[in-house]
């Protein structure tokens, strides 16, 4: 039986909106044991620095090589709108191909119910949260999703009788960053404030939230913010995002599922609607979707049955392959035909089976709390809840060891591209850089890499079309299985690579443009596996750097000054690499992630040395009323400052962080065992603090509320745990500040 080929279009793989379609098209390729060449540019005709350089990898794909095509659209379209992007998905001669998201007319195209979507969430909140002023961060009006999802937000202004606000539209384009431009413009240009924000995206939505965090407002209390596509960051935001769920994995999937029966000869339907779901979360001031089901029976088999079935279209793949065997579990359970140990065995059978499926585990873990909580509501059998429960647990510690898994993996791809990073500063030709690809990338769990290179400068056309130049050069191959080289080979570039020298077994690869700022390079071929995606992009720049460095010392009498800037975007690529993940922008001191990182480091110390720990929470006093009366910027400068009283009162040793608008955490370890410690500390706090103020000319006093207590380090069980403590007690200085002002 033929193998098809098939080729997949795509703006990025880290994307949060990207990342479930293209592991769920890869996933839904091994089944039908197709192979898969993802082209990973970005948005045609992007006006973003220099990324129109990806877009070189759209003119790589070859009809006459591929069976069929898939468009990511919806990532795709944002920049040249429908016309355009028609033109665009008609350019690749006659092949089957399948759109997500955006309706092409003629071919198969899986889209999302987005007006009526929109008007739901948007109904919520004038209906549950009396909301009247509303405001909408929009995409681009060149996107079609973004127009329905405007069109939703009205329709649900006119249903409820509530006038149409031009000024309460905000422009966004459906990039992260805008979201946070759009609050500033909101707050700063047209000096409004509505009862809610509903973003057209999750990204912007996220962006957003950090803005409003940042500068001092509370959600929902002080405003309600919403989003749209339900992407895993916005699910972690404290509070987690009111948000509508786009069912990402199964675009994908029925994408693949298509283009499949297209190759095989079936005839397929032009149009799929997909529904979306509400997600209710604390974001809008609700609780989440917690309403339980009526079940109208006693039948404890009948009861798991209804709460299987309940749900099933949204369940994963894993589930519904396995659905019967899961419910014949229960019912064996409930029958007795099985003991606990047995039950608890086939429960952590499936779950190595499923190899650390999250969407399985969290489908699992959903079903398992709906038993739980019905069996106790209904008074069933006390030993069938227990043994439940077990299960219920070994699942959570298996999701816990997924997530341990993710970070010790993230944790050591940094490392290594640390290490990686400082190679480079020895590369001065390609014989250099391919020794360290060599030795590196195998590291990574690289199977297949090739690194081809333009013999001549490729050349723009026009605003989303180039001319790729005829002849490439392969200067670097590696294929696990294989035992011969294959460098130094011309070839044609629209082959990609010669057909004998791509992987002989089923392969999911990769297509990156390999590029540094304006310079074109060639491209790399990669095999993708559904690893942390921003492996990739590290990867592409890592590249693009080492080959701009090469160009430079090649060219190093006339261009020294090249050099050195190419050298310094080094660093500071090392730098924010390192320091990105862990640091507050605005005051330099650890945010909250770098915080929990140190503070577990410090925690162990202070155990291993039976040091002490003297834990400080610290509020900026009256931080809202300077940005309500001064503005944002002399809130902004108030929060320097307090970091650097801070930096000036604590010793270099001790860890200092902001991890909430105005709140402040520091630890310092008592390594002399000073009893006196925070007394002394407290007091340089305050003499730094009396000296600013004696100093700074402004009309408002800085102070600092301030709780604080000593820790045995072995009574302490988490940082959490500490936090909590120290909070309360801050707490308990605010009501005496309160009281003492009363």
């Amino acid at each position: 039986m033929k193998r098809y080929k098939i080729g997949v279009l795509i703006n990025q793989l880290e994307g949060m909106y990207q990342s479930p379609i293209w592991k769920s098209i890869t996933s839904k390729a091994r089944e039908y044991n197709m192979d898969t060449i993802f082209f990973i540019g970005k948005s045609p005709a992007s006006p973003v620095n220099y990324e129109e350089n990806e877009n070189i990898i759209y003119e790589m794909i070859n009809p006459e090589k591929l069976d069929g095509l898939i468009f990511v659209s919806g990532a795709l379209i944002n920049d040249i709108g429908y016309d355009e992007f028609t033109k665009f998905f008609n350019s690749y001669g006659n092949i089957p191909r399948v759109s997500i998201s955006v309706k092409i007319k003629g071919y198969p195209s899986i889209i999302i119910d987005n007006k009526n979507a929109m008007k739901n969430l948007v109904l919520h909140l004038i209906e549950k949260h009396n909301a009247k002023k509303i405001a909408f961060i929009s995409g681009l009006k060149t996107h079609p999703e973004a127009v329905e999802r405007l069109e939703g937000y009205k329709e649900a202004l006119k249903e409820k009788n509530i006038k149409f606000d031009p000024e309460l539209i905000l422009p966004g384009d459906f990039r992260l960053e805008s979201g946070r431009e759009a609050v500033r413009i909101m707050i700063y240009q047209r000096k409004i404030f509505p009862d809610a924000i509903v973003a057209a995206n999750d990204n912007m939505a996220f962006s957003a939230y950090q803005e409003l965090k940042n500068l001092g407002y509370n959600i929902p209390d002080d405003i309600i913010l919403t989003g749209f596509d339900d992407q895993l960051d916005i699910r972690y935001t404290e509070p987690p995002l009111t948000t509508v769920r786009q069912p990402l994995e199964k675009e994908g999937e029925l994408a693949t599922e298509l283009l499949y029966k297209m190759l095989s000869g079936e005839k397929v339907d032009d149009v799929y609607k997909l529904d979306c779901e509400l997600v209710i979360r604390q974001s809008c001031s609700c609780l989440g979707n917690i309403d339980l089901p009526i079940i109208n029976t006693t039948d404890p088999k009948e009861k798991i049955n209804f709460i299987f079935n309940q749900n099933k279209e949204n369940y994963g793949k894993y589930i519904l392959q396995n659905f019967q065997k899961i419910n014949d579990l229960f019912y064996n359970l409930i029958d007795k035909k099985i003991d606990e140990e047995n039950f608890l065995k086939k429960i952590n059978n499936l779950l190595i089976s499923s190899q650390g499926d999250q969407i399985f585990l969290e489908n699992l873990t959903n079903l398992l709390e709906s038993i739980i909580i019905e069996f106790i509501n209904s008074n069933q059998n006390n030993q069938i809840i227990k043994v439940i429960q077990k299960a219920y647990h070994l699942i959570l510690m298996s999701l816990k060891r997924i997530e341990g898994r993710e970070k010790l993996e993230l944790d050591w791809i940094m490392q290594r591209f640390r290490a990686l990073t400082q190679n480079i500063y020895s590369i001065n030709n390609i014989e250099n850089l391919k020794k360290i690809l060599s030795e590196q990338f195998p590291l990574f769990g690289v199977k297949f890499f090739a690194l081809i290179l333009f013999k001549e400068e490729p050349k723009k056309i026009s605003v989303n079309k180039w001319q790729l130049p005829l002849k490439s050069e392969i200067v670097y191959y590696y294929d696990l299985y294989r035992k011969e080289t294959k460098e130094n080979l011309i070839i044609n570039t629209t082959e990609i690579l010669p057909e004998d020298l791509f992987p002989e077994n089923r392969y999911t690869l990769g297509i990156f443009s390999i590029y540094n700022r304006e310079k074109q390079f060639g491209y790399l071929v990669i095999n993708l596996e559904p690893r942390h995606d921003l492996l990739y992009l590290y990867i592409q720049e890592i590249i693009g750097l080492s080959l701009r460095i090469i160009l430079l010392w090649d060219e190093q009498i006339r261009y020294s000054k090249a050099l050195e800037e190419a050298y310094k975007e080094l660093k500071r690529y090392n730098y924010e690499l390192k320091n990105i993940a862990d640091r507050d922008v605005l005051t330099g001191l650890y945010n909250r992630r770098g915080f929990f990182e140190i503070a577990e480091n410090m925690l162990k110390t202070s155990r291993e040395k039976d040091y002490p720990l003297c834990v400080f929470f610290i509020d900026l006093d009256k931080l809202k009323q300077i940005n309500d009366t001064l503005g944002h910027l002399e809130g902004d400068e108030a929060l320097k400052e307090t970091a650097n009283i801070l930096s000036s009162s604590f010793r270099k040793g001790d860890l200092i962080a902001r991890v909430g608008g105005d709140e402040f955490v520091v630890i310092a370890l008592n390594k002399k065992k000073n009893h006196k410690l925070p007394e002394l500390i407290l007091k340089r706090l305050s003499n730094e603090l009396k000296k600013y103020n004696s100093q700074s000319n402004k009309p408002y006093i800085l102070s600092f509320s301030i709780g604080h207590h000593s820790f045995n380090p072995y009574e302490v069980r988490t940082i959490e745990h500490m936090i909590t403590i120290v909070d309360e007690k801050l707490y308990i200085e605010k009501k005496r500040k309160k009281s003492f002002r009363d």
